[in-house]
């Protein structure tokens, strides 16, 4: 396959299949859900928002990985879990480059969501595609 045949969409489906039951079970991409289950106790949202560039011989683009981790019921950041979060993501860093993706994991940035009162730690990643 080469670079220029890889869409967003393929991405999202390659980071899906690598993140899903291995940094948690709850992956969406795009967008998290309108709504949340209480059981969840963590989610991950894939963000393919940016363009990939055709670099000729290869393409790169960066994609955000929204680590959201359930917050202690007194509302404090849950920080055990979102550091098994951060080493579980690291793992599939580790473990996912393949003949087509080569996955490097760049800065590090901390949020909270107020719409869902959930911590989140947004891991960007730069993604070569041959």
């Amino acid at each position: 396959m080469s670079a220029t045949a890889v869409t967003l969409s393929k991405i999202e489906d390659f980071l899906h299949s690598a993140i899903r039951g291995t940094v948690s079970d709850n992956v969406f991409a795009g967008d998290p859900p309108d709504t949340l289950k209480s059981s969840w106790e963590d989610m991950v949202v894939i963000d393919c928002g940016a363009s990939i560039k055709d670099m000729g011989a290869y393409s790169v683009g960066r994609v955000l990985i929204w680590l959201y981790s359930k917050p202690y019921s007194d509302g404090r950041k849950n920080v055990a879990r979102m550091e098994r979060l951060e080493t579980a993501l690291d793992d599939v860093i580790r473990s996912s480059s393949t003949d087509t993706y080569r996955i490097a994991r760049d800065s590090t940035y901390t949020d909270y969501d107020s719409t869902r009162k959930w911590h989140v730690n947004i891991v960007e990643l730069i993604i070569k595609i041959y």
